[in-house]
């Protein structure tokens, strides 16, 4: 079983555990408590969409994550919520939909009584992207993204803007030579150069950054 379908088997379990256990049972895996990465996961997702998710789009990238920061990353996954996952994200205006969306993300923090902090990130993930040139879409150190199936690299690229990295981290590997890749934090896909599915060493410095006096 995958991490994303696993979590999504648990997810009701966990909601009714206390939170003193829980934080109890992260500090015991490790000294630093976890990212959190909650997923709204789009109702126009389909149940292939979803089976694939760890594997295509999480697995990879969350592993890399754990061991950049020392962390425990927990995937909190959210289905059928209406104001939530039937969220309309395609408003011509890419920012406009994450602003809309961060409000959204407000009203659930407020009223789940969720934690409020740099571990804490909240996703929207879209089958589509948000335009016809914009797969995905997050402030640097900011709380809420938007992010598309489009391309497997999307939403961890997305997830490092989360974290505090930036497009100036973005590295290609083995420059000028025949197997140069794309690291994460590049600002765009170029189709004749493939993902090197990691982030480079200097996304992994922000990321350490942001988040070195978080607890």
């Amino acid at each position: 079983m995958n991490r994303v379908t696993a979590a999504l088997t648990i997810t009701l379990l966990i909601s009714t555990m206390p939170a003193s256990i829980l934080a109890s049972e992260y500090q015991s895996w490790n000294a630093k408590l976890p990212i959190v990465l909650t997923l709204f996961l789009h109702d126009e997702l389909s149940d292939t969409d979803i089976r694939n998710l760890d594997t295509n789009y999480f697995s990879w990238f969350t592993e890399d994550l754990e061991s950049i920061t020392d962390r425990k990353v927990e995937i909190v996954p959210i289905l059928r919520t209406p104001g939530y996952t039937d969220f309309d994200y395609r408003l011509g205006d890419a920012g406009k939909s994450l602003y809309e969306w961060d409000q959204r993300v407000i009203d659930y923090v407020i009223g789940e009584n969720k934690p409020r902090s740099k571990r804490h990130k909240y996703l929207l993930i879209t089958r589509d992207n948000l335009t016809l040139l914009t797969e995905g879409i997050a402030g640097s150190g900011k709380r809420s993204a938007i992010a598309s199936l489009s391309a497997y690299r999307t939403i961890a690229h997305e997830v490092g803007h989360l974290l505090g990295a930036t497009h100036s981290d973005g590295q290609l590997i083995g420059f000028p030579f025949a197997l140069t890749c794309n690291t994460n934090m590049v600002a765009s896909e170029v189709f004749f150069i493939k993902n090197c599915y990691r982030y480079s060493d200097r996304a992994k410095q922000s990321i350490r950054n942001y988040l070195k006096d978080t607890p």
